[in-house]
């Protein structure tokens, strides 16, 4: 059946969240350090003590395979983590954990195959401590601010970051990239979102 959007291996390396961070590597984009867990629910102490030997608190940890912030925490403690692994494995086999960085998180749409044109950049302000679930899709908990206050620089930096993108076919047509921009230091690619995902 015809459809519009990228192509189906770019949408489940899209869907996919370290097969995504592979892409960003290949892509020379800057990331968020992060950890792979797999089939590991049974051994969380080891997993625990992989994230504290890597890792700050607070983390990120979320499934690697969903999206919406679904399975998502922050932990701010061992506790927390331990509590966030758990959620985390009983949606996926494999999880993500990623460390934390302060910054303002900022989308950027994407369109085009050959000469792919990025959009002007919108900041997401969630009510919420992060950008999760409840944020996303209950009213009044989220603002979008388009286009983002950002100074010339740092709208060229995010656009020119979003249009790299990932090498190949795969992902033209149309997609959304967020990233986290920190201060004095280059923003961070956190997704690709594919449509279809």
């Amino acid at each position: 059946m015809p459809y519009a959007g990228a192509g189906v291996l770019g949408s489940a390396v899209g869907m996919d969240k370290e097969l995504m961070k592979a892409a960003f590597t290949v892509a020379e984009l800057p990331q968020i350090d992060y950890l792979v867990a797999r089939d590991s629910a049974n051994d969380l102490p080891a997993v625990v003590a992989s994230v504290e030997d890597g890792f700050e608190y607070p983390v990120f940890v979320k499934p690697a395979n969903l999206g919406s912030s679904v399975g998502m925490t922050k932990a701010h403690n061992r506790g927390e983590l331990t509590t966030a692994l758990q959620l985390a494995f009983s949606y996926d086999r494999k999880v993500i954990v990623e460390a934390f960085v302060a910054g303002r998180e900022l989308e950027c749409a994407v369109l085009g195959n050959e000469s792919p044109e990025a959009s002007i950049p919108g900041e997401v302000r969630a009510a919420n401590e992060f950008y999760d679930y409840e944020a996303k899709y209950t009213d009044g908990m989220m603002e979008f601010h388009i286009p983002a206050p950002l100074t010339p620089e740092q709208t060229s930096e995010v656009r020119d970051l979003a249009g790299a993108g990932v090498p190949g076919d795969r992902l033209r047509r149309f997609r959304a990239l967020r990233f986290l921009h920190r201060r004095r230091r280059k923003g961070a690619g956190q997704r690709d979102h594919t449509i279809p995902a």
